[in-house]
């Protein structure tokens, strides 16, 4: 538990322990990079080309995170920052450019939500890639500064059904409605992968067969 931590026991405690879990298990089992989601996360149907436009802008700007400009095979992301949100609490689609914000680029990509949808803030631990080189400090120095990049808006988003389904470590009015996750919605991402899902499996068929023909 982080020193700083004045939630008492909250369930988002839970939530907090879980990714710190992670994190000594990147480091015990000297993992050199994960991506780190939560169950509710959901992404556009071009997430590859979303994510190799942030390889594109990370790669030919290192001064985003060091000054370091070279650039090695097989880190399409560069591995010298601690933690790399794919969309983070807090952060605003109409920021100010005036803004103390730190080093930024503009990237063009095609596949973002419409401006006049997104909402004012984004995720908060629901995903993010974790590094083990240097990542150790954001599990044993919960205080003092991390290098970390992020991105707005967000590439993965949370899938809600406007119910008690969206969180454990939140509370919602009780309704007699029966609500299921075919029934959510994604926000900020324009192409929904758990949408388009509801077109690409029928129902009849157990999930498992889909894994076994699949070649995962």
């Amino acid at each position: 538990m982080p020193l700083s931590w004045s939630m008492g026991k909250s369930p988002a405690l839970g939530c907090w322990r879980s990714h710190a879990n992670v994190w000594r298990k990147i480091i015990n089992e000297d993992i050199a990079t994960a991506i780190i989601l939560e169950d509710d996360a959901d992404w556009d149907v071009n997430v590859k080309e979303q994510m190799f436009l942030q390889s594109q802008a990370i790669l030919s700007n290192p001064n985003l995170v060091t000054n370091d400009n070279s650039v090695e095979n097989g880190k399409p992301y560069r591995d010298d920052w601690d933690i790399f949100f794919l969309g983070a609490c807090g952060v605003s689609p109409h920021v100010n450019k005036t803004a103390n914000v730190g080093p930024y680029l503009v990237v063009k990509d095609p596949f973002m939500e419409e401006r006049r949808k997104l909402t004012p803030t984004f995720i908060d631990s629901l995903n993010h890639f974790g590094v083990h080189e240097e990542g150790e400090r954001v599990l044993f120095r919960a205080s003092g500064s991390v290098r970390g990049i992020t991105t707005a808006p967000a590439i993965f988003a949370m899938f809600k059904t406007n119910s008690s389904r969206d969180s454990d470590i939140q509370t919602f009015k009780s309704s007699n409605k029966k609500v299921a996750n075919a029934d959510g919605h994604t926000p900020q991402i324009r192409e929904s992968a758990r949408v388009a899902m509801k077109d690409f499996y029928a129902h009849e068929t157990p999930a498992e067969e889909y894994w076994e023909h699949s070649g995962l």
